[in-house]
């Protein structure tokens, strides 16, 4: 699966390698990036990576943990186009040569090799035709397969999604409480100026939720209900009812 740097000790793993969308990922404990690789023989392999993690704060933090993934889909979607770029032109390339170097080869020659070519590749022609009807019956196989295995796969992913999407919600209200206590101290009452920087964060907070509201009521406007359903959440501080509505617009996080 990783590719040695020539003779040295550096091995690296292709992005040509990576099967699907790398995903950032913030659950309590360690963030992670993870994703799928596909090897030469066709293996697949779950692929984590972990990133560093601080007992307070972070080291990277979620905005950083997506930019990491955005960069990594990016390389893995052009080296990707490059090779199969490459593929499809070799064997565009390779199919010209392979016919037309032997009648090449007949017209320079005395005799009847030009009548034998071109036998031969009258011949050739219909055990083609012959493979194609048989490809396409194991194509159709092969496609319903995956059609099923795609459909359940979907519905598992979607319920991931779900679940990820609530586990990082969860993670963030610990986050905003930890937050909530550093302010607070061991304070019992609170000072004007603790009451002051509260209300910047809780305004703040206000003020960034329903910008990306109305962006989402722009980008999805058939959903206006479940909106209309995460604003009511918001007013009464219920973040479960703000996560399931948040998941019933695709797509999902």
């Amino acid at each position: 699966m990783l590719t040695q740097v020539g003779t040295s000790k550096k091995w690296y793993l292709p992005f040509r390698l990576l099967s699907s969308q790398f995903k950032y990922t913030n659950p309590k404990g360690y963030k992670y990036i993870e994703g799928s690789v596909t090897t030469d023989d066709r293996k697949l392999y779950k692929f984590k990576i972990n990133l560093p993690w601080a007992y307070v704060g972070w080291y990277i933090d979620d905005k950083e943990g997506n930019k990491v993934c955005s960069l990594i889909n990016d390389q893995r979607t052009k080296h990707s186009n490059i090779v199969s770029e490459a593929k499809q032109i070799a064997t565009t390339a390779s199919n010209a040569y392979i016919v037309k170097k032997p009648v090449l080869t007949a017209t320079q020659s005395k005799g009847n090799e030009l009548a034998t070519a071109k036998t031969n590749l009258e011949a050739q022609v219909k055990t083609l035709e012959t493979s194609i009807s048989a490809f396409k019956v194991s194509i159709e196989k092969e496609e319903k397969g995956y059609n099923e295995l795609k459909a359940k796969a979907t519905e598992a992913q979607a319920k991931a999604n779900t679940l990820n999407s609530q586990l990082s919600a969860i993670n963030a209200q610990i986050s905003e409480i930890n937050q909530a206590l550093d302010l607070l101290k061991s304070s019992t009452t609170v000072t004007a100026e603790q009451a002051t920087a509260l209300k910047s964060l809780v305004d703040k907070a206000d003020s960034a939720c329903k910008s990306q509201l109305a962006t989402l009521q722009s980008f999805a406007p058939n959903r206006a209900t479940e909106i209309k359903a995460i604003q009511d959440a918001v007013t009464k501080l219920d973040q479960v009812n703000v996560s399931s509505n948040l998941n019933k617009i695709t797509p999902t996080s």
